[in-house]
């Protein structure tokens, strides 16, 4: 009887049901990989986060992340939703309750399209409209999530070599004065 009590009047909250989903851009042979840093190490991988209590689904997170991600806005509800109708991802999974949507170059440019039609960036001084732009005009602020972005080949056993690690390392050493954000 106490424990029927207990639970009248002090109910278990029920379990979050929030997830988190992404979007995966590629052209079947390279893919759009974004750098971050992450318990003070840079990590490489790809767009998206966690669902908020107001997406209605999860393609909906999905989008909202990567515009925050890919341009550092709040992107609003309408451009969001134009996104969302104009765009259908080709495949999706879902791994461990992590949803990617699949969406091919061609979709990345329209997306950037409409984007520019509709915003403004803190980090590009002109809107991006090829990946080329997105990925070389990208200027992050110390705050954003993302630092750089990169199309890197769709292979999921690259591994980087050692020698090519000493090489960035002290060309980073040259040009340090030039950087003004660290990567």
């Amino acid at each position: 009887m106490f424990e029927f009590l207990k639970r009248l009047f002090n109910p278990a909250k029920p379990q979050s049901t929030l997830r988190a989903a992404g979007i995966f851009f590629s052209d079947d042979r390279h893919l759009l990989a974004a750098y971050q840093r992450k318990n003070d190490k840079l990590i490489i991988s790809g767009l998206g986060g966690k669902q908020e209590a107001s997406d209605p689904t999860l393609y909906y997170t999905a989008v909202r992340e990567t515009l925050e991600e890919l341009y550092d806005i709040q992107p609003s509800t309408g451009l969001i939703n134009q996104i969302i109708h104009a765009l259908k991802p080709h495949v999706s999974l879902d791994v461990e309750g992590y949803a990617n949507f699949y969406l091919s170059f061609e979709q990345l440019n329209r997306l950037m399209e409409m984007v520019a039609a509709d915003t403004s960036s803190p980090i590009y001084h002109a809107m991006p409209h090829t990946i080329i732009e997105l990925i070389q005009n990208r200027r992050p602020l110390l705050n954003s999530e993302i630092s750089a972005l990169a199309l890197m080949p769709m292979e999921s056993n690259a591994q980087i070599d050692p020698e090519f690690m000493g090489d960035i390392n002290q060309f980073k050493q040259l040009i340090a004065p030039r950087i003004s954000l660290p990567i």
